[in-house]
């Protein structure tokens, strides 16, 4: 379940910034959206599909001093490629113009 909520999301916002020039013609209302769904999708990796299929595990925490601390775990001691990959790769593909 967690690896078709992981490419499930990802695969709607790539989807809808692809063809929502067929049925959308404002770009603010296609910019709008895509943006949300990019941002459901990052939600999804880190909050879902990161604890489930990896262990994955980050939080911020206030020391004794004052300082921010940020605190990373996994499940292994390792980090899936793939979510990392994702990570970076869909938002350039996001973020690069429409070729007409």
């Amino acid at each position: 379940m967690a690896d078709f909520d992981y490419f499930s999301v990802e695969a709607a916002a790539l989807a809808f910034y692809i063809l929502s020039a067929l049925f959308v013609n404002s770009f603010v209302i296609i910019f709008v959206i895509t943006v949300l769904l990019a941002a459901l999708d990052f939600w999804v990796v880190k909050n879902v599909s990161g604890r489930i299929l990896v262990g994955l595990r980050w939080w911020n925490e206030i020391n004794d001093e004052g300082e921010s601390v940020w605190k990373f775990e996994c499940l292994d001691g390792e980090v899936c490629i793939c979510l990392l990959v994702d990570l970076v790769a869909v938002p350039v593909q996001v973020g690069t113009p429409k070729l007409n």
